[in-house]
């Protein structure tokens, strides 16, 4: 191969709707327990997405998207202020939305 290496990719994982459906399932049971606790949290005060998972004892990594859904679809508004996470990178202060807060 003229002193060049060749690279092949291959699918090293098989096809099983059954399993993906399943761990679909689940995770979204899991994204929606996760959405739910997030509004609980939210009634108590304004927090970041990784504050937010550090008082739900929850990985930022399940937290922030959801933080994300919940801000775009207006459940979270942001409060114009910022906190800086565990790296020092400034995240937005989100709280609860008027019309959450008035129907909570």
């Amino acid at each position: 191969m003229d002193g060049q290496t060749e690279l092949v990719l291959t699918r090293t994982w098989h096809h099983a709707p059954a399993t993906s459906h399943e761990a679909g399932a689940k995770a979204a049971l899991g994204a929606e327990a996760v959405r739910a606790s997030l509004l609980a949290l939210y009634r108590d005060g304004d927090y970041t997405a990784d504050e937010a998972a550090t008082r739900l004892g929850l990985d930022v990594l399940s937290v922030r998207p959801r933080v994300t859904d919940l801000a775009r679809e207006g459940e979270l508004v942001a409060t114009g202020r910022t906190r800086p996470n565990v790296k020092g990178n400034a995240c937005r202060v989100l709280r609860l939305a008027r019309h959450r807060r008035n129907a909570a």
